[in-house]
């Protein structure tokens, strides 16, 4: 059920509806909406303009989060700078085949390039800028899509992210531009389901997961309808502990690549692999900061194995070996015997 001002409303709401249409103003979040007994990570209630549109599961709106001139900035960044737009796909395991799920575009947004958008984003969620992964903008042209998706992931011993045994707990993301036709955000496990209508400056948060790390993803399931006019989104995603500082993250060692994409294995070239590889041989960091697997796959699509073997080789002797050393082992050799190579 929703509530409004205490009062129960009518249920099912219009799929378009995004808030009370009821009442002239949008209704105010209160600590029932999202209390303790959830186990959920509680927000900044009081934040202005912070929208309850579904408690199964929560999910909030805020009308004008970022202001125009603040959309345009980033919409002029990623023009700017197309070369740093990287495909966005999954892959199968083996890293040979894109699954046909994601057809969109991104970059990485530093957060020491945007500081004011940082200081609203920690405020809503009432969190550390070292909670939150690193924000992408993202492009979804024509017929792009994003099919329905979760947003659950844990770190475990280390996430390409600079997270330790840690998960995601909140995803935020906000339209950069408005949308006459298509390109519809939809929850379809929501009760009752919900598609929101790109505009903006209109961020959406959510939650797929508890403060217990027990995953939401079913009722959270998403996806990004195709797109008929272009958009744009800003996305950063909230995590339960705070990134490691013990040691450099794949954002720090790829600095000043302007092909390398830290946050996506999935997208990194294999030339962008290599370099993350010798950089991180040449300043002696722990090499348990990377996915090997996934540097592996990057690097096997572009037939670069001999040379990506020798390079982990090298990761391997360095002074601090990495925690998980047999699975390293294990992959390195599952590699190798699958194209031949004696290592």
């Amino acid at each position: 059920m929703m509530f409004c001002r205490g009062k129960r409303l009518s249920l099912p709401l219009p799929l378009t509806s995004r808030y009370c249409t009821t009442c002239s103003d949008p209704p105010k979040a209160t600590s029932f909406d999202l209390g303790v007994e959830d186990g959920f990570h509680k927000i900044n209630l009081s934040y202005p303009g912070l929208q309850l549109v579904r408690r199964c599961p929560h999910i909030f709106l805020v009308q004008n989060f970022f202001s125009s001139t603040e959309c345009q900035r980033l919409l002029h960044k990623a023009a700017y700078e197309p070369e740093s737009m990287k495909p966005a796909g999954v892959f199968t395991r083996d890293g040979h085949n894109r699954l046909p799920v994601r057809t969109s575009s991104q970059c990485i947004c530093p957060q020491a390039e945007v500081p004011a958008l940082i200081r609203k984003i920690v405020a809503l969620p009432d969190c550390t800028r070292r909670q939150l992964e690193a924000c992408q903008i993202i492009r979804y042209q024509e017929g792009e899509f994003f099919k329905l998706h979760g947003d659950y992931s844990t770190s475990g011993t280390r996430s390409s992210a600079g997270f330790v045994n840690s998960s995601r707990l909140a995803t935020l993301f906000v339209y950069l531009n408005d949308i006459q036709q298509g390109g519809e955000t939809e929850f379809p496990n929501a009760s009752p389901p919900l598609k929101i209508s790109p505009k903006q400056g209109l961020a959406v948060l959510h939650f797929p997961a508890r403060l217990d790390r027990c995953s939401d993803a079913r009722r959270t399931r998403h996806q990004s309808l195709p797109a008929i006019d272009e958009k744009w989104i800003f996305a950063t995603w909230l995590w339960s502990e705070e990134r490691s500082s013990d040691a450099k993250t794949l954002h720090e060692i790829g600095r000043g690549y302007t092909h390398v994409w830290p946050e996506s294995y999935d997208t990194l070239s294999p030339d962008a692999a290599l370099h993350l590889l010798e950089s991180m041989s040449g300043c002696r960091l722990r090499p348990d900061v990377v996915s090997c697997n996934s540097v592996l796959t990057s690097c096997g699509r572009g037939f670069e194995w001999r040379r990506a073997v020798q390079l982990l080789r090298t990761m391997q002797t360095l002074e601090e070996p990495r925690p998980d050393l047999v699975s390293f082992n294990t992959a390195l050799a599952a590699v190798a015997n699958s194209f031949g190579l004696r290592v």
